[in-house]
């Protein structure tokens, strides 16, 4: 199966699929992805609870595998902490309740055996929690006691869709937490974005799609979802107010009603892995628009200016030749998604 790119020339996110790669084990399905903090590391995991390590080898353009490790049981999740703590950690649950945390050597720091069955694991931004989605639909945060090294449970992030849906409803799909960005999915289709833990007042989205996995891309300004809606594979990409920026639809094999099992951003965030069965097929992303967030309310992005009009007037695309590499920079007010003003600026 190959991903479809997009026709939609007006679209903020442009896919086109550049490659793919085939696991050596291939009677074992990936069940999970995921890129070392800034290195070119891929970190795979497979139904049969076999956890690779593989290194990009760039001068030949190949993948070899760097580090094995395995364990008798199905791998939930896993997550690499951030980088902006100087110690990089992964955090490993097992569906059986096994939740292993370890370093980026491969050695084990602390293991514990919960006492009920798990489905997701994320680290906060900071590294102080560890949060634990169990197949009870629950977010639990543990954190780690300095003195004996062991993790404790102590708090729960609230669902904002309890009052609307019924326990049965309450599903976690999967959850990912980037600094001032927290979501939360659930199977059902519904999302919370919340900037923290404890806000009270996240933005809420219902898609129309049964929700599989979640991922912000490197700086937080577009999250990925995937899943099925109507037997077929999709991928939508929301912009961080919860505005829908595009949707691709993934192909499976004639026949096949396979998933997809996982994707995950490349560091650099220009590329997407995207994991069906034992294959993995890479993606090029692109944006029209580049956006960051500036202070504490201030989202500012760039587009090209004019681009339009000077399409379709001749004759001021001459008057404006010499301007043709300007662009416009935008700035709104995310508090109350005001827009303020743009500017033109040559060579942005």
């Amino acid at each position: 199966p190959s991903p479809s790119s997009s026709s939609d020339n007006t679209s903020d996110v442009v896919i086109e699929v550049v490659g793919r790669m085939t696991t050596r084990n291939k009677g074992s399905a990936i069940t999970k992805l995921a890129f070392q903090p800034n290195s070119d590391k891929l970190t795979v995991s497979d139904s049969s609870g076999t956890i690779s390590v593989w290194k990009h080898q760039k001068r030949n353009d190949i993948w070899d595998i760097d580090m094995n490790t395995s364990r008798s049981g199905t791998v939930a999740d896993f997550k690499w902490s951030s980088t902006a703590n100087a110690k990089l950690q992964i955090g490993i649950a097992y569906q059986d309740g096994y939740c292993i945390i370890g370093n980026e050597q491969g050695k084990q720091e602390w293991a514990q055996e919960l006492d009920f069955k798990l489905k997701r694991i994320e680290w906060s931004p900071n590294q102080k929690y560890l949060v634990v989605v169990t197949m009870n639909y629950e977010c639990l945060l543990y954190t780690k006691q300095e003195k004996t090294g062991k993790y404790f449970k102590c708090d729960s992030i609230k669902c904002h869709f309890v009052n609307s849906l019924s326990n049965d409803a309450l599903e976690i799909a999967d959850i990912d937490w980037r600094p001032k960005a927290l979501c939360i999915a659930y199977k059902i289709g519904k999302i919370q974005l919340m900037k923290d833990y404890e806000d009270e007042s996240p933005v809420l989205i219902d898609i129309d799609m049964c929700i599989e996995r979640v991922q912000f891309n490197p700086d937080a300004s577009i999250l990925a979802v995937s899943g099925q809606r109507k037997k077929a594979n999709w991928l939508y990409f929301i912009d961080n107010l919860g505005q829908m920026l595009y949707q691709l639809s993934v192909p499976t094999p004639t026949g096949s009603e396979s998933k997809i099992t996982d994707f995950c951003w490349e560091p650099s965030g220009s590329r997407m892995i995207i994991a069906i069965e034992h294959v993995m097929y890479f993606a090029s992303i692109q944006t029209n628009y580049k956006h960051g967030y500036f202070a504490e309310s201030v989202l500012c992005y760039v587009v090209a200016s004019d681009a339009q009009q000077r399409k379709k007037d001749d004759e001021r695309k001459k008057k404006k030749k010499k301007d043709a590499n300007s662009e416009s920079v935008y700035f709104w007010d995310t508090s109350n998604t005001q827009y303020l003003y743009h500017q033109s600026f040559p060579n942005v």
